[in-house]
């Protein structure tokens, strides 16, 4: 059995990027941050995150957040 990668919720996305969910609701209305929606709930794999991130604000504050730098 393989263990499927786990989906974070938005205030999961919050937490990680230190962002708010005003600036995480302009990525999904944009289209630049990728989600599913699942029943009322938005959901992003870390990967989709951290590539928007990078689109955001580049591979300097993506990494800054990442590691807690900011």
């Amino acid at each position: 059995m393989q263990i499927k990668e786990k989906y974070l919720t938005k205030d999961d996305v919050k937490e990680y990027t230190n962002l708010s969910g005003y600036q995480i609701n302009n990525g999904i209305r944009s289209g630049l941050l990728k989600f599913v929606y699942v029943g009322k709930k938005h959901l992003f794999k870390k990967q989709w995150v951290d590539n928007w991130l990078e689109q955001k604000g580049g591979v300097w504050f993506s990494m800054n957040i990442t590691y807690g730098l900011t």
